[in-house]
């Protein structure tokens, strides 16, 4: 009977140490479960985070082709205005010869006229004068008739 109480002891402490190693197995998985629980919420967060990520990068590649095409546009009406002000000082500056040119026609013109003038004044002058010395020889003329 001894042996059989020493068996039965030795059965019961078996017992406990494998209740006890089940119980520490058991507190193990349900450890894991909840790891792996946690580890597939974030994994789901990290797809979400990564799909909001791809729907920003798609969209800022957008603004970056939009930018890209308003840069475009923008140097190539910064050449054509460029092109347009180097038209205008083209002809600008030939206005402005033309219209030294025009200035000094005019200064030679009102010259010529100046002159014209003084010639006429001139002319009228000895006119009257020979009218007048005309005027005298008539009389002249006909006193001696």
């Amino acid at each position: 009977m001894d042996h059989a109480n020493r068996t039965n002891t030795d059965l019961q402490k078996a017992l406990k140490r494998l209740q006890q190693n089940v119980a520490e197995l058991q507190a193990q998985v349900e450890h894991e479960q909840q790891q792996r629980d946690e580890a597939r919420e974030a994994a789901i967060s990290a797809e979400r985070r990564a799909n909001l990520i791809v729907g920003e990068l798609e969209e800022l590649r957008t603004a970056l082709e939009q930018a890209e095409r308003a840069r475009k546009a923008a140097e190539t009406e910064l050449h054509e205005a460029a092109d347009r002000i180097s038209e205008v000082s083209t002809q600008n500056a030939t206005l402005s010869s033309q219209r030294r040119q025009l200035e000094s026609t005019v200064t030679a013109m009102q010259s010529d006229l100046d002159e014209a003038v003084s010639e006429l004044r001139n002319i009228e002058e000895r006119c009257k004068k020979s009218g007048k010395s005309i005027s005298k020889l008539d009389f002249l003329f006909f006193f001696d008739e």
